[in-house]
Parts: C-alpha cells; structure tokens; sequence
C-alpha cells in the first residue's frame, strides 16, 4: 500500500513529481526506504524551486543504502537503466558509508548516499534519520545544479 501511495504521490505533483528522481536501494524494508528518499527529494526540490526559482530537468538516480557491499551494484544498476556509462572506478564505500552516519555523494546522473544499518527499520529509526536527510540532500542536489547550470551532461 506504501508503495502505491508513493508512485500516486510522486506521479500527480504536476510541478515537482515529474522530475523526481530514479530511486534505488536494497529490499531489506525497501518500501519504507524509498517513500522516505523520496520525500526528502520532493522536500529539497520544493525549497530549491520555491526559494530559487531551480529546478532540474534531467533524470537523476538517487541511490540509498545501508549495505555499502550493495551501493556500487546499485549504481551501476541505475547508470545501465538511465543508459549512461557505467562509472570506471566504484564509489569509495569506506570513506562514503563508515565515517558519517549518513554519507553522500553526487556526480553527474545521480546521488549516492549510506547509513548505519539499524537494528530495526521501524517509526523511530524513520524519525531519527528523516531530520537528517534532507539537509544532506540538499548538499548533494546543489552539486547536481551546478552541473545542471554548467550544462555538464556527459553521456
């Protein structure tokens, strides 16, 4: 039922939810993970339309997990189904996933962001993590418009 709420909320935002980004991330509670990736992207893409007038046209892969073993798969994964070219080196895992509790990158078509895995995906690890997502977010996606604007677009 999530998930459906989440593609109905995602697809019928006529100005924001078009240009949501592709969200990946591991099954382990996946529905959960991915409703809360994407509000914190509709969240940060609102502020930045809203308080700047910017927004991005391009797709971008928003890639979330709290298995660092996966976040490279997941990548390549997202690059293949975008039809971008895969990356020539993986994501540096241990200096994204274990120095933060929440660790983020971004690079042309996508972001890339880790977390401890807790012991429970439930309402209070959804709390805790939810405060501090979309500030990190927001980090990530002014990198994504600053390529935007730069019109730095590789294929």
């Amino acid at each position: 039922m999530r998930w459906l709420v989440c593609l109905v909320w995602l697809f019928a935002t006529p100005t924001y939810g078009q240009n949501a980004s592709l969200i990946f991330t591991d099954e382990d509670a996946k529905a959960l993970k991915t409703e809360m990736l994407a509000k914190a992207d509709k969240d940060v893409r609102v502020f930045f339309a809203e308080n700047f007038g910017r927004n991005i046209e391009n797709p971008i892969a928003l890639i979330g997990t709290s298995d660092p073993s996966l976040l490279n798969e997941h990548l390549s994964k997202a690059l293949k189904e975008m039809g971008r070219r895969q990356r020539s080196s993986p994501v540096d895992v241990g200096k994204l996933c274990y120095e933060k509790l929440i660790g983020a990158a971004a690079n042309r078509p996508y972001t890339v962001m880790c977390w401890l895995k807790p012991k429970a995906y439930d309402r209070r690890w959804l709390a805790s993590i939810e405060q501090r997502l979309p500030p990190i977010l927001a980090h990530e996606f002014t990198h994504q418009l600053q390529y935007h604007l730069a019109n730095d677009d590789p294929p």
